[in-house]
């Protein structure tokens, strides 16, 4: 069964005629009342709104007849793809939208509900971090405001919308993570929400096969810019150099936004700084800082990169008027969705550290300087898998990591998959022993937790991550089984 939520909600067939600009819309149905949107047809349920989306292996059109049955009222379909006076005709009771497309129906259609409430958006992009981001933006937030933001992993032309549409009448702020997997789609994020303001974390390579270089990702998440309003405000990671750049370039189009540099470096003229970074078994430990104010905050996470993540999120609070102590608080209180930089410390003393949602150069030589960090005198283990959407650069991607493995010299590393042989071998050439590299490819797994478990002694911390498609986190569970059975 789908993960996609099903927004529930109260529209009239009229009103989504007039959101979606089809005038001539078939309203068989006449005025029936829509209780919900709905993108897929196994979750239909009486009063929704199903929208027939459709994408290189599926055709939401196949499940109009499932949906309707389930009962769905309406129905929003793709004028090329069928015969709407047909349809009309088989369901009498049934209104149905003929679209020219119907995933951009589905934006502008969460554009105007989220026009109808007009709360306050807060858009949060970047290569990575963004989750956290948006996790620790809304988590300061809530000590004030009523905050709605997305779930998981829902931050693409169907997820945003859908979260959109989760918004009510009581909610003062949105926070909206916005990825991308091709140019063109932040640009229509960014269309959608009008933020009043944007949170970038920083640009990386990331998604190269689909975008084509690095150039063409920094244009990309350029694109948030054409949503955010005047009298709008940027903050920024100011750290990522090319992102200052990229901050720069756009702010000469528009002199009302309000941009704000965030830096973790000593001495920068930051309003808000973060100072006195140690790492501690429990997490980050920093200082918050203002010209003339100080206040501790205990973040339960791991990393230098998160201290940064977390001053963002500080400065967006700090900017919307909130208190240093609020601020500490709605940190020390930020959880994260699980396989992002999550600690498992466990009876027996080992530390596995989940990041197996997703990886790209850079959030793997992130993941590698928190796993040299954590734990002064432990056993240090990497189990490192493919990285995935790295197209013609794979190969020297997966070398540059096995580069930063090298330097941080982990006790033992494993890679997993045909990818990250190439990361093994060059570790090797960067200096790793050869006694303290293995590699595995999928179906070896049995192999690779015994190899393991060959090599470990009583204190040892285990950081597991790849892309997503290499399944990383059956790993980790498998880990954590063998502590309860053993």
């Amino acid at each position: 069964m789908s993960a996609v939520p099903v927004p529930e909600i109260t529209l009239t067939c009229f009103q989504v005629s007039q959101a979606i600009g089809v005038f001539h819309s078939i309203l068989a149905g006449g005025e029936s009342v829509i209780s919900g949107i709905c993108t897929d047809s196994r979750l239909a349920k009486p009063g929704h709104l199903f929208f027939c989306l459709q994408g290189e292996n599926f055709d939401g059109h196949d499940f109009i007849q499932q949906a309707i049955h389930s009962g769905a009222v309406a129905v929003v379909v793709a004028a090329s793809s069928v015969n709407p006076e047909l349809l009309t005709s088989t369901y009498p009771n049934v209104c149905f939208f003929p679209v020219v497309d119907t995933l951009r129906a589905l934006g502008d259609l969460a554009g105007w509900w989220l026009k109808q409430l007009d709360p306050k958006v807060i858009a949060v992009t970047g290569s990575n971090g963004k989750t956290t981001t948006r996790e620790m933006v809304s988590s300061v937030l809530s000590r004030k405001w009523e905050v709605h933001c997305n779930r998981d992993n829902l931050n693409n032309l169907i997820g945003v919308p859908l979260t959109i549409f989760e918004v009510k009448a009581h909610h003062q702020i949105v926070v909206l993570e916005m990825g991308m997997n091709c140019s063109g789609e932040i640009a229509r994020l960014a269309e959608i929400s009008r933020p009043h303001g944007v949170v970038l974390t920083n640009v990386a390579a990331a998604h190269l096969e689909g975008l084509g270089s690095f150039d063409e990702v920094v244009r990309a998440k350029s694109e948030i810019f054409s949503g955010l309003r005047d009298e709008g405000y940027i903050i920024y990671n100011a750290d990522d150099h090319r992102l200052a750049e990229l901050v720069s370039r756009a702010v000469e189009h528009n002199q009302t936004w309000d941009v704000v540099s965030v830096s973790l470096d000593v001495g920068n003229d930051s309003e808000l700084r973060a100072d006195d970074i140690v790492s501690v078994a429990d997490g980050m430990y920093f200082v918050l800082k203002t010209d003339s104010q100080v206040q501790s905050v205990a973040l339960p996470l791991w990393g230098r990169h998160n201290v940064m993540n977390a001053l963002l999120a500080a400065t967006v609070a700090w900017r919307e008027g909130l208190s240093l102590e609020d601020i500490s608080h709605g940190l020390s209180n930020v959880s994260l969705p699980a396989g992002r930089l999550s600690a498992h410390v466990l009876a027996s003393g080992r530390i596995v550290i989940d990041d197996s949602y997703n990886a790209n150069p850079a959030s793997m030589e992130a993941s590698l300087h928190t796993l040299n960090e954590m734990c002064a005198g432990c056993y240090r283990v990497a189990i490192l898998g493919d990285m995935f959407e790295l197209g013609e650069d794979s190969e020297r991607f997966h070398a540059q990591v096995g580069t930063a493995v090298s330097r941080i010299q982990p006790d033992l590393l494993i890679t997993y998959g045909s990818r990250s042989q190439v990361l093994a071998r060059s570790s090797i050439a960067g200096g790793m022993p050869e006694t303290a590299v293995i590699s595995f490819v999928p179906g070896e797994e049995d192999d690779l937790l015994h190899a393991l478990h060959e090599r470990l002694v009583a204190a040892h911390v285990i950081l597991v991550k790849g892309s997503r498609g290499m399944g990383m986190e059956k790993l980790v569970e498998r880990l954590l089984a063998e502590e309860v059975n053993s």
